[in-house]
């Protein structure tokens, strides 16, 4: 599996993910995929959390 497709099917809510397979395996749609992925509209929130203010990496945002 490639790392694209693991990645959408990790994180990219279940509606979205087929198209998503679907564009990351066309050449032309592709880059349509990657101009989508800027904005972040699909990606699953229950994967998605914010990190505190000030902290910028996952290991610093974990309580001790």
């Amino acid at each position: 599996m490639h790392h694209e497709e693991a990645l959408i099917k990790a994180f990219f809510e279940k509606t979205k993910r087929e198209r998503y397979l679907e564009m990351v395996a066309n050449p032309k749609k592709r880059v349509k995929f990657l101009r989508e992925l800027y904005h972040f509209q699909s990606l699953d929130p229950r994967r998605c959390f914010a990190f505190p203010k000030g902290v910028h990496t996952a290991e610093k945002s974990r309580p001790s």
